[in-house]
């Protein structure tokens, strides 16, 4: 009786022990996924950039958008282009960091140019529905949502 009593407890243990492991593993797996589809999104958004020969333009990102559609936690699995959206300047700072760091490198507008520039882009398509980048007063626009 104690015998099968010590092994149903390091039953439990092993489960105890395996479910982190292998929620972290799906978790990081999420990451590494929205990981790359940021990047094919960078990507893409600067094709259209150099498509339209706006490489000297400032450029800034309204709304926010999350590619990884999987699992998420606070911080893994979380994306690059929704990150900070509440703030001010919406999620413009990480946006080009993460630009910047994938040799990317594109100057930001101000925060008063953003806010001018947001009541002008209610009609417009975001990334999601029409992969596109709009031009509005001598700055590109990409709106994620």
């Amino acid at each position: 009786m104690l015998k099968e009593k010590s092994k149903i407890l390091m039953i439990i243990v092993v489960i105890a022990l395996l479910m982190p492991s292998g929620i972290t593993f799906l978790l990081n797996r999420s990451a590494v996924n929205c990981y790359h589809e940021e990047l094919k999104m960078a990507n893409q958004i600067t094709e259209m950039i150099k498509e339209k020969n706006y490489q000297d333009k400032k450029v800034i990102f309204i709304g926010q958008y999350n590619p990884n559609q999987k699992r998420k936690g606070e911080m893994l699995g979380a994306s690059f282009f929704e990150w900070d959206y509440v703030t001010e300047y919406q999620c413009n700072n990480r946006i080009h960091g993460f630009f910047e760091a994938s040799g990317l490198n594109y100057k930001s507008a101000s925060i008063e140019e953003m806010n001018k520039i947001i009541p002008q882009i209610g009609s417009l398509k975001s990334w999601q529905e029409k992969k596109q980048i709009y031009l509005i007063d001598d700055i590109v626009v990409i709106k994620l949502s």
